[in-house]
């Protein structure tokens, strides 16, 4: 019902549309068995989810820092992973920048300190991070989220971590 009234939340760009949608997505999966709507509704909260990655960069990139990053793809991620599981549907994981949206969070929570932009300058959830990681088999970046990595002496530390930040994400995009 309410969208069909045009509610604000539903093609809103920002994090409140992955919010919601995430979370109505996640309860028609849930009740998938038992519900005789709950595939419409997936399929609506799908729909409405086009907003949110339309406005993801292609390098991931998000609008409104690191804080909300990690709010919207925590439940982008949670229905994308759900959804890959109960429904076999990977295509949350296929839009445009979810491929390299990690970069973002890594970019902007250097040795775990929020460096970032907006009125929520958090860290994300390394849960969000982790799930990316793992979906995109990147596991080399869980070292970099690592509180044992990031206290080390800069010496200590491969020459190639900075680099292969740089150099993975100008591959991914070329």
């Amino acid at each position: 019902a309410a969208i069909e009234q045009n509610v604000w939340w539903y093609t809103c760009y920002h994090n409140w549309n992955a919010v919601i949608n995430g979370g109505c997505g996640l309860a028609a999966l849930a009740l998938g068995d038992e519900d005789r709507n709950a595939q419409k509704t997936y399929s609506r909260a799908t729909t409405g989810l086009r907003a949110l990655f339309a406005a993801l960069g292609k390098e991931g990139g998000w609008a409104e820092g690191a804080g909300y990053w990690g709010y919207a793809m925590r439940y982008a991620l949670l229905l994308g992973e759900a959804a890959s599981r109960l429904a076999d549907d990977q295509r949350i994981f296929h839009r445009r920048g979810m491929d390299a949206t990690g970069l973002f969070g890594v970019y902007f929570t250097p040795n775990g300190h929020a460096a970032s932009f907006g009125d929520s300058p958090t860290v994300p959830v390394y849960g969000t991070l982790y799930n990316l990681v793992r979906h995109y088999r990147r596991h080399h970046r869980c070292r970099r989220l690592s509180p044992a990595h990031s206290h080390r002496p800069a010496e200590s530390k491969t020459p190639s971590d900075q680099e292969s930040l740089h150099t993975e994400n100008s591959q991914a995009h070329n």
